[in-house]
């Protein structure tokens, strides 16, 4: 059976799901397959990651001040990447 795409109204927007065997609503978007690297077992480690790769790309640290995570990318940042802090 072929999932099928319906849309909900969830607060003031309307979001489209994937209906998979008359129970699951997962969020519709582009399939793609998970790769070992990209799996997080919370959410912060996820934002460090993503943190690390924009730093590496080019973004400034200073970009990140308005973050609420910006403390804690700091405190991180002393003891595995200081080399980001200067």
């Amino acid at each position: 059976m072929k999932p099928s795409t319906k849309f909900i109204i969830l607060s003031n927007s309307v979001i489209p799901i994937v209906i998979i065997n008359d129970v699951y609503y997962v969020p519709a978007g582009e399939v793609f397959e998970l790769k070992d690297n990209n799996v997080y077992d919370n959410k912060l480690d996820a934002q460090y990651t993503l943190l690390i790769q924009n730093l590496r790309k080019g973004k400034q640290l200073s970009n990140y001040k308005t973050s609420k995570y910006f403390k804690y990318y700091i405190d991180r940042l002393k003891d595995e990447n200081p080399e980001y802090l200067i």
